[in-house]
C-alpha cells in the first residue's frame, strides 16, 4: 500500500517512468462465511503520448473508459470470486495491463473419514 500512495505523490515525469499502470489491492484475499465479499482497490496511473481511448474493465464489463493524456484513477470494489482487471486501448485493442485477484475461502472443507485401510496384505 505503501508503494501505491508513493506513486500517485510523485511528479508526472517520475511516473512515467513506472512500469504498474494497474495496480490492485490486495491480491489474495481471504473469505468466510459470514463476509463473503472482499473489498479491493483498483489503482489506475497511466500517462501517453496522445488521447487514445483507454478502458478499465472488470471480467470483460467496462469500469471506466477515459479520452485523456494522463489518467489518475481510483475504483473500489466488493468482488466474492477471482476477477481479473485489464487496461487496454480500445480502438487498438492492445492490453496495457492485467491483474488478478484471487479470492480465497478461509473455511476448512469437511474431510471424510477413511472407513477401510488404505493398504492390506490379503
Amino acid at each position: 500500500m505503501v508503494a501505491v500512495v508513493l506513486s500517485l505523490i510523485c511528479p508526472a515525469s517520475e511516473a512515467s517512468t513506472n512500469p504498474e499502470k494497474l495496480v490492485v489491492t490486495p491480491k489474495i484475499c481471504a473469505v468466510n462465511n459470514t463476509a463473503p465479499y472482499c473489498d479491493v482497490s483498483v489503482f489506475v496511473q497511466l500517462i501517453q503520448q496522445s488521447s487514445d481511448e483507454v478502458c478499465l474493465f472488470e471480467n470483460d464489463k467496462v469500469i471506466q473508459c477515459w479520452q485523456e493524456r494522463e489518467i489518475n484513477y481510483h475504483h473500489k470494489a466488493s468482488i466474492q470470486f477471482d476477477t481479473v482487471y485489464l487496461l487496454s486501448r480500445t480502438k487498438q485493442g492492445v492490453v496495457l495491463d492485467k491483474v488478478k485477484a484471487q479470492v480465497q475461502n478461509s473455511q476448512l472443507k469437511p474431510q471424510r473419514r477413511r472407513l477401510r485401510s488404505p493398504w492390506s496384505f490379503f
